[in-house]
């Protein structure tokens, strides 16, 4: 199931939406108003993102009934074409962001688990790796946090920048020192990360020994989207096809057999005498290869960035040049 949030744009004082992506890409599905239509109630769990990560589970029950109510019934009024909408990040405000660190352990299979109800090739190799030690990550701006289609500022002080592309993990529940093989009971889904880096900073901050709390953390620097995939989403995925451009030019283009993160161990490291909660986002840290300065590219001001990967779908940003 592919997730939303967004804003119908005929409603000037629209708030944000839940919505489902539906009919292959064709209509978005606002299941708060399908869930008023059909029983003459709001339901608090459907409000939003958050909202939903509050009660996951429960909530997907109550939207699938739904889905089945508005494929069966076609009520007017539930559904928006991509035309009337504008799309935001999954969650606009995340509870926190925790950004793992670019780790070449990471990128190293070296055996399997059982991984539970999600049963597939794919997933056993995704989410069950083992690694020998821990995965460093740092704290980042979760208010810096947008969307498709908004534009990514690039300060006047920064010199160069560049895209990360990662993922992003939504946890459901909350929980501590969780184990390895329960680590899937608490994501609620996946989606595109583009870890933004005014990459002269970061080696500033990397020869200073800091934080990167300024490289990664300014300002709309954290895109994430363009929709919430979830879990069982990817069970028959077992082969991604990662494609960048800019200003419709090949950047990268890279095939992954399998997705080369452990979220599985991720969430069991991070959770170590440290309680994650429901609207907590996890990044896995960049995927192999893709960012610009692999093959010594930069971003400008007034370049168009787009990331694709099925089945998580396209990012498009814009860079504009800030004072």
């Amino acid at each position: 199931m592919k997730l939303v949030s967004f804003e119908a744009i005929a409603d000037p004082q629209s708030e944000n939406h839940l919505g489902v992506i539906c009919r292959e890409g064709a209509y978005i599905v606002d299941i708060q108003a399908v869930e008023i239509l059909r029983r003459r109630r709001m339901v608090p769990g459907l409000m939003s993102m958050m909202s939903l990560l509050h009660d996951f589970d429960f909530g997907l029950s109550i939207i699938q009934d739904d889905l089945a109510f508005w494929e069966k019934e076609q009520p007017p009024g539930c559904a928006y074409t991509w035309e009337e909408i504008k799309l935001l990040s999954p969650l606009t405000l995340p509870k926190s962001l925790r950004h793992i660190m670019e780790d070449p352990h990471m990128y190293a299979p070296d055996g399997v688990v059982s991984i539970g109800k999600y049963v597939s090739r794919f997933l056993t190799r995704l989410l069950s790796r083992k690694k020998e030690v821990g995965f460093s990550y740092y704290l980042g701006n979760h208010k810096a946090v947008i969307g498709n289609q908004q534009e990514i500022p690039w300060p006047a002080s920064f010199g160069q920048l560049d895209l990360e592309v990662e993922l992003a993990i939504f946890i459901k529940k909350e929980g501590v020192n969780i184990p390895e093989e329960q680590a899937l009971e608490y994501v609620g889904g996946l989606s595109l990360f583009n870890d933004i880096t005014a990459t002269d900073l970061y080696q500033q901050e990397l020869e200073g020994k800091k934080p990167h709390t300024k490289s990664k953390s300014f300002n709309h620097s954290n895109v994430m989207g363009p929709h919430l995939l979830t879990l069982e989403a990817l069970a028959e995925q077992d082969e991604f096809h990662l494609e960048v451009a800019v200003n419709d030019k090949e950047w990268i283009s890279e095939s992954y057999p399998e997705l080369p993160v452990s979220i599985s161990k991720i969430i069991s490291d991070i959770s170590q005498h440290e309680t994650l909660s429901y609207g907590d986002v996890i990044t896995t840290g960049m995927l192999p290869n893709a960012c610009g300065r692999v093959g010594d590219k930069y971003l400008k001001a007034g370049d168009t960035l787009k990331i694709q990967m099925e089945p998580f779908g396209t990012l498009t940003n814009k860079i504009v040049r800030f004072p």
